[in-house]
């Protein structure tokens, strides 16, 4: 399965979240493998990130909050950042030749979710520098929903 992690047009300070969210993860899935990514400015910043998994993470796709004061701009009032996680089809065929137009198609795929950024009941919610996954009351609800079971 591939997923993109991407800041879309947003500041630093959501081109910080997709590193941190990708690396957060990163800890919790440890067969991710980075495909490609973009970097922003300043350094530990990045407009998209693309991995790779064999896991299904395609619940993870959607909005993710990340809550923190800007690490760019002190004084700076807002303090919460969305991304977008969005899943990229992958090429229906694999061979060993290499086919443009597929990959093409896989590219342009992943750059129409670049800028595809919804803000609001996010799918997951990370705070602080740390990032640090905090439980929202819909993960909360399945988590119990499942240790019920």
């Amino acid at each position: 399965m591939i997923l993109q992690i991407s800041a879309g047009q947003g500041p630093e300070e959501y081109q910080r979240a997709v590193c941190g969210i990708y690396e957060a993860l990163k800890v919790e899935y440890s067969d991710i493998m980075l495909l490609s990514a973009r970097k922003g400015r300043p350094d530990g910043c990045y407009h998209s990130i693309l991995f790779e998994t064999s896991k299904d993470l395609s619940g993870l796709e959607g909005t993710m909050l990340w809550i923190c004061k800007s690490p760019f701009r002190s004084g700076h009032k807002r303090k919460n950042w969305y991304v977008d996680v969005s899943v990229i089809p992958e090429a229906e065929e694999v061979d060993d030749t290499l086919d443009e137009s597929a990959i093409a198609k896989q590219t342009n795929q992943a750059w129409a979710e670049h800028y595809k950024i919804v803000r609001g009941n996010p799918v997951r919610v990370y705070e602080g520098l740390e990032f640090k996954r905090k439980m929202v009351s819909q993960e909360k609800l399945l988590e119990n929903c499942h240790t019920m079971l």
